[in-house]
């Protein structure tokens, strides 16, 4: 049965119809998402369900009035994931739950690194055995930004921009190559560390800001856009066959 998904992260939510196995991205911007938007997809792709992944309470309406319209499947302890969870805490993301149940089955019995460059970047590891280990977390290119101007007395807060030169000629540049290749080198040193002990391992990288640091990446990268919503499809598929 067709399934409207939720993607709600700490940014923005991302909206897709799940139509006889094919998945359909439904809001492509930053706009937010109202009523009448909803009611139009039902009425347009014939949903009749609903699955959603929710790491931000504060976007809870977008949820709130998709389940007044549409039968809301849960997300509980009883879901069962597309590969074995060693996490040793129930605080687990949702949203990297979903990155890794997508992963599992695009990359199946594989090591596998899932990177997501979004509000946090998070790295999740899957192992061969299709075991998901877990990983780590650190803050991203905007929260990076916002800690500095908030954090101190006269750095200004300023936008993503371009890499600047190693050495930056003014207090823009220098916050820029600081926070880019910062980030450049968190990643490299990750990617090298899982490298050195997987010697077969995949490297897949997703989120809204992945764009800026992928052509910096000295390796092979499979860059996957709406990694959540293909997680949730899968997710989906397997606790819920009836319906997909």
């Amino acid at each position: 049965m067709p399934t409207l998904l939720l993607d709600i992260g700490n940014t923005r939510t991302k909206v897709a119809a799940t139509v006889s196995g094919n998945l359909i991205l439904l809001n492509k911007n930053n706009r937010p998402i109202t009523r009448s938007q909803i009611k139009n997809w039902i009425a347009k792709y014939k949903l009749t369900h609903l699955f959603a992944a929710n790491v931000n309470e504060h976007h809870q309406p977008v949820l709130d009035i998709s389940a007044s319209l549409l039968f809301a499947k849960p997300w509980n302890n009883k879901l069962r994931m597309p590969y074995e969870n060693l996490y040793r805490s129930n605080t687990l993301g949702q949203d990297r739950m979903a990155m890794v149940a997508a992963a599992s089955l695009k990359f199946l019995n594989q090591n596998s690194l899932i990177i997501s460059c979004g509000t946090c970047i998070t790295y999740d590891f899957l192992n061969a055995q299709n075991q998901y280990c877990g990983g780590a977390i650190s803050p991203g290119l905007k929260m990076r930004f916002n800690a500095l101007h908030l954090m101190t007395a006269r750095l200004p807060l300023i936008k993503a921009g371009k890499l600047t030169a190693l050495s930056g000629a003014t207090t823009i540049e220098s916050i820029q190559s600081g926070v880019f290749r910062g980030i450049i080198g968190e990643l490299s040193y990750q990617i090298l560390s899982y490298q050195k002990k997987y010697h077969q391992l995949n490297i897949v990288i997703t989120g809204g800001d992945a764009h800026h640091f992928i052509p910096h990446l000295n390796c092979k990268i499979f860059a996957v856009d709406n990694l959540v919503l293909q997680g949730l499809q899968q997710i989906l598929q397997h606790n819920f066959p009836d319906i997909v």
